[in-house]
């Protein structure tokens, strides 16, 4: 029976080019959450803090469904080079089913004191990062109990998807430090050159390099978690393909 517990050298770049359009595909749907926590955590909102069990009943109904989504999308890549790998999809829905209910509590939390007392608490950047760090790390445990079977080092996995989610929403979530500048001067080059044009507004702008940041930061992250995992299961056939659990 041929081994498909490790990565074969001679199919690393298809491993890439499948993992890499598989989680931009993918991965939008998982920050639904994030957006759900801003909701849910205004004052006034009619689903959310005033309402936990619903919300949090919710959130992990939502957390097994993209959990599948997610995990389903990664199987028709990983169950090429990893025997059973039909176990990554149980895995994401378990990781999700965790990681959506406490990443959101976490920042409804911190958002609605936020409005409360907008000099207070946490500032933007932590609020991000504590959201990615757990989101990350449920998600990256849940899938190290089953990479930890095939191949060494995989604890690098619950270390990196933390590092990797925190990245994508800190950057994604500060228009005003990676968008705006750029559309500052594109708007004052315009108003020099065509100052009646209706051309390039504002919102049209926002929403095209605000497009196209989320798909650069979809496709960076999607390449180093490629790599990383492609690592792991290349370190698998070195090993000799031992458990490593």
């Amino acid at each position: 029976m041929k081994n498909t517990d490790a990565l074969a050298p001679k199919r690393n770049r298809s491993f890439l080019l499948g993992w890499v359009p598989a989680n931009i595909i993918a991965l939008p749907a998982l920050f639904i959450p994030y957006y759900l926590g801003e909701e849910m955590g205004r004052p006034h909102s009619t689903f959310g803090l005033s309402r936990p069990g619903e919300a949090l009943g919710a959130l992990v109904l939502w957390g097994v469904l993209s959990g599948a989504w997610f995990g389903f999308f990664q199987w028709l890549v990983l169950r090429k080079y990893i025997s059973q790998a039909g176990t990554w999809i149980a895995a994401s829905c378990i990781g999700l089913a965790v990681g959506a209910p406490l990443s959101w509590l976490a920042y409804a939390v911190s958002y609605r004191q936020w409005v409360s007392d907008p000099s207070g608490f946490l500032p933007f950047w932590l609020r991000d990062i504590t959201f990615g760090v757990l989101f990350g790390l449920s998600i990256g445990v849940a899938q190290w109990i089953v990479l930890r079977q095939r191949a060494p080092y995989t604890k690098l996995w619950i270390i990196a998807l933390p590092i990797l989610f925190t990245l994508g929403i800190v950057v994604n979530d500060r228009p005003d430090v990676f968008t705006f500048p750029v559309i500052d001067l594109i708007l004052s080059i315009k108003y020099k050159k065509f100052p009646e044009s209706r051309l390039l507004d504002f919102d049209f702008l926002y929403s095209f390099f605000d497009t196209v940041l989320g798909l650069t930061l979809l496709v960076i992250t999607s390449v180093l978690s490629g790599n990383l995992l492609k690592w792991l299961l290349q370190s698998s056939q070195q090993s000799g393909g031992q458990n490593h659990s």
